[in-house]
């Protein structure tokens, strides 16, 4: 999603995922505290400022009990004011059934606009990296204390040890 005019002044905030034709499923530390008409979303383009369509969004909510302290809960949906026409390249993410299990090791694919490396500057095209799921255990010692992993929480990539 990208901020119109005003909070992000038309600047990539955040990514999503659509699970519906009019709902984005997105991260809360996104979206908390926001007014939905700070955010538009942009559909069908590997690129963060043009191409593909863009929808308004009408109306957002966040996990009630995510809190940035802890991290927990981090998931927001957002509806948009139109639905979105599907094509080749404008889909629904495949969803996992509720009996699914999600297995260590697995390999998941990671897209975004985030840096590609720590420090770096942020990409103007979309990436993609395979990363295994972690387990919580591998996940907290990479990230205790700064956050303490939770059931509620997905872990994937290869984490780096701690400084001792």
């Amino acid at each position: 999603s990208s901020g119109r005019p005003g909070r992000y002044r038309g600047r990539h905030s955040c990514g999503g995922a659509i699970i519906y034709n009019d709902i984005i499923i997105t991260a809360a530390h996104c979206i908390v505290g926001s007014d939905p008409k700070d955010y538009e979303v942009r559909v069908g383009s590997s690129y963060n400022q043009k191409g593909g369509f863009v929808y308004e969004v009408a109306d957002l909510m966040w996990h009630p009990d995510f809190n940035y302290a802890q991290m927990d809960s981090d998931i927001a949906l957002l509806w948009l004011a139109n639905p979105i026409r599907f094509t080749e390249t404008v889909a629904p993410v495949v969803m996992f059934n509720a009996n699914d299990e999600i297995v260590d090791g697995d390999i998941t694919l990671v897209t975004g606009w985030g840096h590609m490396t720590e420090g770096g500057g942020y990409p103007a095209v979309l990436q993609k990296v395979l990363v295994p799921i972690v387990n919580e255990d591998i996940c907290n010692d990479a990230y205790m204390p700064l956050y303490k992993i939770t059931p509620r929480m997905l872990c994937a990539g290869v984490p780096r040890p701690r400084p001792r």
